[in-house]
């Protein structure tokens, strides 16, 4: 477990590309049944979601893009594990998603991402702050 650590390190001093590359390389390796494996995965979670909104922040649309989508895979990784914040974060990653398609002009993967938000909001799961955006049309 000695990445692990190193990855964990990594991120408490918020170098989150150092944290990510070695969460990464962690991945192949580790096993669902290693005690571990759940705090893997929040921290490996919160260093792509850590990354998403640096980059969405940054306009960098491609990367914020990039890790959201990984942060999203490991969240589903982790959801029969994670408390129910996880799901609320899950729900603002696929609106900064679905605004990072819109910047980009891929029309038919924000509206995957905007789907998300609608079904959350159908099932009266869906923060106020968010509402909009599942109500948006474009």
């Amino acid at each position: 477990m000695q990445r692990y650590q190193k990855a964990s390190r990594f991120y408490s001093q918020n170098e989150l590309d150092q944290a990510y590359l070695v969460f990464n390389d962690l991945e192949k390796d580790i096993k669902i049944n290693d005690e571990q494996y759940i705090n893997f995965l929040y921290n490996y979670a919160e260093t792509l979601i850590s990354l998403e909104k640096t980059y969405y922040k940054a306009s960098d649309w491609e990367k914020s893009i990039y890790y959201g989508n990984e942060a999203l895979r490991i969240i589903d990784k982790g959801k029969r594990k994670f408390c129910s914040t996880y799901n609320l974060k899950g729900l603002q990653i696929h609106k900064d998603l679905m605004l990072s398609n819109l910047r980009i002009n891929q029309i038919e993967v924000a509206k995957k991402h905007q789907n998300e938000l609608v079904k959350a909001y159908k099932k009266n799961q869906l923060p106020s702050d968010l509402i909009e955006f599942a109500l948006l049309t474009f």
